[in-house]
Formats: structure tokens, sequence, C-alpha cells
């Protein structure tokens, strides 16, 4: 990203390469939103732009501009998968489960099998309490992307809520014979841990996670 804003320092994509990796690997807010706004301003129409800036929003707590955000990419996209499930995400951050639900049922009209939606609809319902509807999405996802610990993890979670502990306990088996082939985020394991009621193994695989 450096190197491609050396060469242009006007590319609204370098700029937005660039805020990512501030925001997600270095932790540096005020440059990430920097170059966020940059590539904005260099191309107002740059619906991938306003997508990613809106998870910068939802990080830094600042719901009500991660909502305008994600509006302006899909009004701009209106066919934009990637939106529609950030934008679900906006909502469940802040609690609105239902709003959630809403979106990834307009991601799930433009692409039915869409794991990432599925998934995340299960998560909603898991919020809600709905815990067959969550499993029963959550499955499907799984089914469609396997290789997708992330998926698994989720579902390892809605089995530990649902009472489910067998197969929970499965899933986590599955992830630490997994972790010993290749590299499986320990947020993932903990996500479990806090399904089965484990909060002293959630705490310490989160400590484990943040270290890293």
């Amino acid at each position: 990203a450096t190197r491609a804003l050396e060469i242009d320092s006007d590319l609204a994509g370098g700029h937005l390469q660039y805020a990512t990796v501030a925001l997600y690997l270095d932790w540096e807010w005020e440059r990430s939103e920097e170059n966020f706004r940059r590539a904005i301003s260099l191309n107002p129409n740059y619906a991938q732009a306003y997508a990613f800036f809106t998870w910068y929003l939802i990080a830094m707590g600042r719901t009500e501009e991660a909502q305008h955000s994600i509006q302006r990419a899909l009004q701009l996209d209106p066919l934009a998968k990637f939106a529609y499930l950030t934008a679900s995400d906006v909502y469940y951050w802040s609690g609105q489960y239902d709003r959630a639900i809403a979106k990834l049922q307009e991601a799930l009209d433009l692409s039915r099998d869409n794991p990432l939606a599925l998934s995340r609809l299960g998560w909603s319902y898991v919020q809600k309490g709905m815990f067959a509807e969550a499993i029963d999405h959550m499955e499907r996802a799984v089914a469609l992307l396997p290789q997708n610990p992330e998926l698994s993890w989720m579902l390892g979670h809605a089995y530990g809520v649902a009472g489910k502990t067998s197969e929970a306990r499965k899933i986590l088996d599955d992830l630490h014979r997994l972790a010993e082939e290749r590299y499986v985020l320990p947020y993932g394991f903990a996500i479990i841990h806090v399904g089965l009621g484990e909060h002293d193994e959630a705490l310490e695989w989160l400590e484990k996670a943040y270290e890293e």
C-alpha cells in the first residue's frame, strides 16, 4: 500500500488498503480514519471504501455514523453482497437483532447459499434465544464452507448455549486437531467455551488472542 501511494498519492484504493492495515493490524486509529476519509474524498462513489470505513466506525463505537456509512455504500452498489453483511454487523453489534436479520435476509435474496450470511443469521438468532433456527442456519453454512473454522466455532457456540454439549465439544476437539496442522484463532476456542458456560477457559483463550 505504501509503495502504491508513493507511485500515486491520489490512488483511492491505496489509501483504502493502508487504512485497513492500520485498523486491523497496527491499531493506529487516527491514521486509519485519515486514510479512509482520504479514499472517500478521492472517489466519493467508492462503495467498498464506505463499507470498510463502516467497520472502523463499529470498532470505535460510533454506531450512528456507521449506519450512515453503510447506507451510503448500499446506495452506491445495491447488489454488493458484502455491504449487506456489513450492514447486518452494524445492527448486530448495536443490539438491533431484528434489523440485522432483515439485512441478512436481503443478502440471501441476492444469494440463497451465502454461507457468511447464513452463519451471521444464525448468530443473530442465538441472541434472540431462537436456538433451533440458529443451529439450522449455522449447520447449512458449515456444510457449504466446511474449511472455514470461523463458521465451525460459531456453530460450536450455538450448540453450547442450546445445551447440545456433546456436539459443542466435538467441534472444540476438531478445532484442536486442526490447530496442530494450521493456525486457528484463539478467539474461536474462547467463543465455544463461552457457549458451554466455561468462562475461566474462555478468558484464558481471550488473553492468548489478545497477546497474539
